[in-house]
């Protein structure tokens, strides 16, 4: 009994020195396309065979491809290809410097030749704008970004971690939210959660936030040093205060994080008519 106990205790301890799941997903490209196969009903000898041709140009296979990016939160049918997401999935070679002007040429002629409903064919051929252009097709497995339904099924369940009042509800829906005492606890349980801010050290990732919002100026060097600098300052402070002080000082104007919680506590009011006096906090962003 007693070794049992141990080895629990050994897992727990292995456990809390790396990160944890939350709603965090990695995916590779391969596991997405497999995925598909098995949603298509496509047998595993078959799907080998594709990838072993280099993903023919065939009905099948263009839908699979789609299918596969659509896994990946890398495709939209109205919008195209998702840059800032599908470019994880290829390296481009240290020596090329133009992988990135041939693939936009490539996407561009993508745009001006495939029917706008014919949504297998145009994921397909930007897919291949990549595959062809960009870079090699990595194996390893990649962090997915979220998707709007994503975005609103983790504020609701940090809603219920934190017990939020119809109160408080409203006014977030009204704009009221930095200055909002709860605000900090939604911002740090949400990051988490998403994966923009890890707890065992590494604290805000970057790169995971450009990865969801696609604002290249969250990988600026002013950016970095700006977040380095508030992990200095508060380096003997919680990570709820961390997380909110870079937040502020930080990454207010680079991220839709208020409008998104806006938006979010307008459909949890009971009267959303409340919501109509908005406050001047409020700022304008491209939603996901």
């Amino acid at each position: 009994m007693r070794t049992f106990a141990a080895i629990v205790l050994f897992g727990l301890v292995a456990v809390a020195c790396g990160e944890l799941h939350h709603y965090i997903t990695y995916k590779s490209f391969d596991e997405a396309f497999l995925e598909c196969g098995q949603y298509y009903e496509v047998k595993d000898c078959e799907l080998k065979q594709y990838v072993a041709e280099s993903y023919p140009n065939k009905p099948e296979v263009r839908r699979l491809v789609r299918c596969a990016l659509l896994n990946l939160n890398s495709w939209n049918d109205d919008t195209g290809v998702v840059k800032h997401q599908v470019t994880n999935f290829f390296k481009p070679s240290q020596s090329d410097d133009c992988y990135l002007n041939r693939t936009l040429v490539c996407l561009n002629s993508v745009r001006e030749r495939c029917a706008p409903k014919d949504v297998n064919t145009a994921a397909y051929e930007s897919f291949v704008c990549y595959y062809r252009n960009y870079g090699n097709l990595v194996s390893e497995e990649q962090f997915l970004r979220h998707d709007a339904l994503e975005h609103t099924q983790v504020l609701d369940t940090v809603s219920g971690f934190l017990e939020l009042s119809q109160e408080t509800l409203v006014e977030f829906c009204k704009g009221n939210i930095l200055k909002n005492d709860k605000f900090p606890a939604v911002l740090y349980q949400s990051s988490v959660r998403y994966g923009f801010y890890n707890v065992t050290g590494n604290g805000v990732q970057l790169e995971r936030l450009y990865n969801q919002y696609g604002n290249p100026q969250l990988l600026a060097p002013e950016t970095h040093q700006c977040v380095d600098k508030v992990a200095h300052e508060y380096c003997s402070a919680d990570d709820v205060t961390i997380m909110y002080q870079t937040h502020v000082q930080c990454l207010d104007s680079l991220v839709p994080t208020v409008k998104l919680l806006q938006e979010f506590a307008k459909t949890q009011v009971y009267d959303p008519s409340v919501c109509d006096c908005t406050s001047p906090q409020v700022q304008v962003y491209n939603v996901l």
